[in-house]
């Protein structure tokens, strides 16, 4: 019975057209068992799109007889350590070197949805909005209650405009 699979170092890796495929896929390009050279087309998991950094590892699976065509089913970086608790899932990007963490989302095992850590807190602007707008309204009723005899009633403008991120946005 012949290799059924094998660990390759990657070389590259580029977003093309590979072969007769329908669409773009990513390809690598890496050495296998004994130096050989190898370009295939990466296989990922649903919704999950990225592109491998050099000398990351990964699992390259032929397909057919011999070793004329295969896929990589699955890469590692051993540059980059995070910690993932049971049942956690984290998504992130490195430089373009493979070197050093960038950005990361961490899906927590408690239903949380951390972005870049867990130090602060996502504040929605529609909703901040609203609320500081009423509290705007509340205390300029409470203003107009309190003139001082010769002048006018004191007014209070809110914009938080600065505060809405540009970054993350969500649909509710």
């Amino acid at each position: 019975m012949g290799m059924i699979a094998e660990l390759i170092k990657i070389a590259s890796s580029t977003v093309k057209r590979w072969h007769s495929a329908p669409g773009n896929a990513v390809v690598v390009t890496g050495t296998g068992i004994g130096g050989e050279t190898l370009e295939t087309e990466l296989y990922q998991s649903p919704g999950v799109f990225g592109q491998p950094t050099k000398n990351m590892r990964g699992i390259f699976v032929p397909i057919g007889r011999g070793r004329r065509y295969g896929v990589v089913v699955a890469v590692h970086n051993y540059k980059i350590a995070l910690v993932v608790n049971p049942g956690e899932v984290t998504i992130y990007s490195t430089t373009a070197d493979g070197e050093t963490l960038k950005a990361f989302i961490v899906l927590d095992a408690s239903g949380n949805i951390k972005l870049n850590g867990s130090t602060k807190r996502l504040v929605t602007y529609a909703e901040l909005n609203a609320a500081l707008q009423g509290f705007k309204t509340a205390l300029n009723a409470a203003l107009a209650t309190k003139q001082d005899g010769g002048g006018s009633a004191g007014a209070l403008t809110i914009d938080i405009s600065a505060s809405e991120t540009q970054t993350v946005r969500t649909s509710g």
